[in-house]
């Protein structure tokens, strides 16, 4: 039950943690998802292996703690469909990872290891690491009062809350019919 929850945990499989392109983020708009994971009374810790892209970078960015295996990539753009993101969700990428790597994500697709130069500030262990680094974080959060962690929870959201509130369903933007010159 919630009541003896003291943090939820989303993870994928090695291969992907979440990725989506600009329906699937509309969807998560929509159904106010991100505004769940930002109310969500515990923090949460986003546990990234493999593919973050697109709407699931939205999912990870949103989440109190990240922690990426070396081999994980995040980045907006999804194959074949870029997603170009409203300023609302440029915004959010901003007050998470900072306006240069934000930038940066929006347009590559990058190991966490190499995201490290723009300024990645998430936890980044080793695969071999990875499954007892997420134990380590529950004991953690075990081990503190479900007040303290609804003050912990209040505190590394407060941020994101209100550019969160503003979110709505963007057009997708179609580039294959876009021509480009050598002009």
């Amino acid at each position: 039950t919630l009541s003896n929850a003291r943090v939820l945990v989303i993870s994928g499989n090695k291969d992907t943690f979440l990725q989506g392109d600009r329906t699937a983020l509309n969807a998560a708009i929509t159904a106010k998802l991100y505004q769940h994971i930002i109310t969500f009374p515990l923090p949460i810790v986003a546990s990234v292996q493999g593919k973050c892209i697109g709407a699931g970078l939205f999912v990870a960015a949103l989440c109190d703690i990240v922690i990426c295996t070396e081999t994980a990539t995040l980045g907006v753009y999804q194959e074949g469909q870029f997603i170009y993101p409203s300023n609302e969700e440029e915004k959010v990428l901003s007050q998470r990872f900072g306006a240069g790597l934000a930038k940066h994500l929006i347009f590559n697709v990058e190991s966490t290891s190499q995201l490290k130069q723009y300024g990645f500030t998430g936890q980044i262990v080793s695969v071999d690491d990875f499954a007892d680094v997420g134990r380590r974080q529950a004991k953690i959060f075990s081990q503190l009062s479900t007040p303290a962690l609804k003050l912990l929870k209040q505190h590394i959201s407060r941020q994101l809350a209100g550019t969160v509130q503003t979110l709505m369903p963007q057009v997708p933007l179609d580039i294959s019919a876009l021509e480009f010159s050598a002009d």
